[in-house]
């Protein structure tokens, strides 16, 4: 019977380690794919959570990757993204960041509630009702804005991003669901993807 749990639990680890790594590797696919990033690029960092599906798929799914070019290599990269449009020159606007990340939506929402109570809830601050500039900065600090010089792209599905068919982030009313944000470093040769599910 001890044998048996010790042969279960190692089953158990194994699965789980291959299905991490699986994931891993489908993400990476994903994102070389998505934005063209040649096969050269190497991946220096890939942070996913959650790793692996739970019974309902990945939900509220972030992934941070950074590809690393040789100067060659961005130097071509650059060039094309110089000549698409959907690249676009850094920073982007404050009113793109509340798009994206759905903050303009959950201030909209607080209102509402006021309305609603007939009655102002609590100074906005911490967890419970945090203030716009706390969402912000918080929004900020996740994102892969750090640098002046370069472009960003920005992508998004609707549902099942990492499956699903996708376009710029632009062209969709309201606040995402969920979005690709790629952004090329010039200064360190890097592109940096962000990913974010709100389902």
């Amino acid at each position: 019977m001890n044998k048996l749990r010790v042969q279960l639990s190692v089953l158990l680890i194994l699965v789980s380690v291959f299905g991490a790594t699986a994931c891993r590797i489908s993400d990476e696919r994903v994102l070389r794919n998505e934005f063209d990033i040649p096969v050269t690029a190497e991946l220096v960092e890939i942070t996913s959570s959650p790793e692996t599906p739970g019974w309902f798929g990945r939900e509220g799914l972030k992934i941070s990757a950074t590809f690393q070019f040789s100067h060659s290599d961005f130097q071509d990269y650059m060039k094309r993204a110089e000549e698409e449009e959907t690249w676009v020159p850094l920073p982007p606007s404050r009113e793109f960041i509340y798009k994206i990340t759905g903050i303009r939506s959950y201030l909209e929402a607080l209102r509402r509630t006021e309305e609603i109570l007939a009655e102002q809830l609590p100074e906005g601050g911490g967890q419970t009702f945090p203030a716009e500039e706390e969402l912000y900065k918080n929004w900020m600090e996740q994102l892969p804005l750090d640098n002046e010089c370069g472009m960003y792209q920005c992508k998004t599905a609707g549902d099942d991003l990492l499956n699903a068919v996708k376009v710029p982030c632009k062209e969709r009313a309201g606040d995402l669901d969920d979005f690709m944000l790629a952004v090329l470093d010039e200064e360190g040769r890097k592109l940096r993807v962000f990913v974010h599910t709100s389902y």
